[in-house]
């Protein structure tokens, strides 16, 4: 969780998409694209695989695209996709080392997400915590930003002003 790394120069060349971009909100009541294309989506809530991530999913984006369906909400929930939950706890298809040291497994699983997202049409909104995680009578037990599990917070409502949860919370976004 200390410490500094420092890489030599590294080098990259961008080059232009195909993509639409981003969805926002344009000035009306309807959902736009970057490129400025009016976004309709019909999808559904994709909250939790079997545990077989890459079949799971694969299937479900394929008949997705075959129905005429373009849109669907991922939870990137400890159940699902987090890549951090306290450390030692486990399901069995992710092992988690706490705070800050992710789970390679679900990251490699989010990247194939993406991938099949994108290979079949499919946009995503990605739930990054669900409500559960927060609360004390669920699971906050099991957050890595509890205190009891060597996190910053003890009360779950810290974690929206505590600088340390946000710097944590940043650096899991930019992964």
């Amino acid at each position: 969780r200390n410490g500094t790394t420092v890489s030599g120069t590294q080098n990259f060349t961008s080059t232009s998409s195909a993509s639409k971009g981003f969805i926002r909100k344009n000035n009306s009541r309807f959902l736009i694209y970057d490129d400025s294309t009016t976004a309709v989506l019909v999808g559904k809530g994709l909250t939790y695989s079997t545990g077989f991530f890459t079949p799971d999913y694969r299937l479900w984006f394929n008949n997705m695209a075959a129905t005429g369906q373009n849109f669907a909400r991922i939870w990137g929930t400890f159940q699902n996709l987090s890549p951090e939950a306290k450390a030692g706890y486990s399901l069995s298809y992710a092992s988690f080392q706490g705070l800050g040291r992710y789970e390679p497994r679900r990251m490699f699983q989010t990247d194939d997400i993406i991938r099949m997202m994108n290979e079949t049409g499919v946009t995503m909104m990605y739930t990054l915590f669900q409500h559960d995680e927060f609360m004390t009578d669920k699971v906050w037990s099991l957050n890595a930003y509890n205190t009891a599990n060597g996190g910053f917070v003890s009360d779950p409502i810290d974690f929206f002003t505590n600088d340390s949860c946000l710097h944590y919370f940043l650096n899991r976004v930019r992964m």
